[in-house]
């Protein structure tokens, strides 16, 4: 897939929009690099995207740390979850607890994340989606 910023559909010419467009790959999706990684002293991730089909779409949300990323990538060592894109516009919010929790052996450093990834798994055909929001509270 690839990622374009882009108006929502129906929308007017200002971009307020990050397009994902997805593919059929067995990973399809966008990873945000290189953002500030300290997440101590908010809360929760607030994430919300826009689902311009009348098909609901399942994704995934993973995020990892540093440490993390200097390991073995082990599915247990990192924070997933499930988003359930209804048609239209879809919020999540995710305690931000929650995700340093989530590495099995040991917490997340929450100051030093460093890579968010949302992705679907082997579509049936390409889908659009648009992340109108992602942030820290």
């Amino acid at each position: 897939g690839n990622v374009v910023a882009t108006t929502l559909p129906g929308e007017a010419d200002q971009p307020s929009a990050v397009a994902l467009n997805l593919d059929t790959g067995a990973y399809s999706g966008a990873s945000l690099n290189n953002f500030p990684g300290d997440w101590r002293g908010f809360d929760r991730l607030i994430l919300e995207l826009h689902n311009p089909s009348d098909a609901p779409l399942d994704m995934t949300l993973r995020i990892h740390d540093l440490t993390h990323d200097r390991g073995k990538q082990i599915y247990a060592d990192r924070f997933n979850t499930r988003l359930a894109l209804n048609p239209g516009n879809n919020r999540f919010e995710i305690d931000l607890e929650r995700i340093a929790n989530a590495p099995a052996q040991r917490p997340m450093d929450m100051s030093e994340v460093r890579r968010i990834g949302l992705f679907a798994s082997r579509l049936p055909a390409p889908r659009t989606i648009y992340l109108t929001d992602l942030r820290l509270e």
